[in-house]
């Protein structure tokens, strides 16, 4: 949740940075998240509550395998730049990686 993003993520933004002549520039490109700009401290201060309130799948998921939430979120990578320049859109999020990571 914190700095996480698929390769076939990376490549759509790549591919789509590309196709626009004008695009220059350094752009985050990450994943999907449920948290806003708004967020930022309160991830910090306390993120298990955020996760909790924003994502609750997120947070039963978490739950379900047993892993605690973490306290802290420390940064969010926002891709808002790259998606008003060049269309860039995280189709894939937290809940896909937490679907391909079963316990046994």
């Amino acid at each position: 949740m914190r700095r996480f993003v698929y390769i076939s993520s990376t490549a759509a933004a790549t591919t789509s940075a590309v196709a626009h002549d004008a695009v220059a520039g350094t752009f985050n490109v990450a994943g999907r998240y449920p948290f806003t700009r708004a967020d930022c401290v309160a991830l910090y201060q306390d993120a298990a509550a955020v996760i909790a309130e924003r994502a609750p799948e997120v947070a039963r998921a978490f739950h379900d395998r047993g892993w605690e939430l973490p306290e802290h979120i420390d940064r969010v990578y926002d891709s808002s730049a790259a998606t008003t320049t060049f269309g860039y859109q995280p189709t894939e999020g937290v809940l896909r990686l937490l679907g391909e990571s079963r316990t046994p």
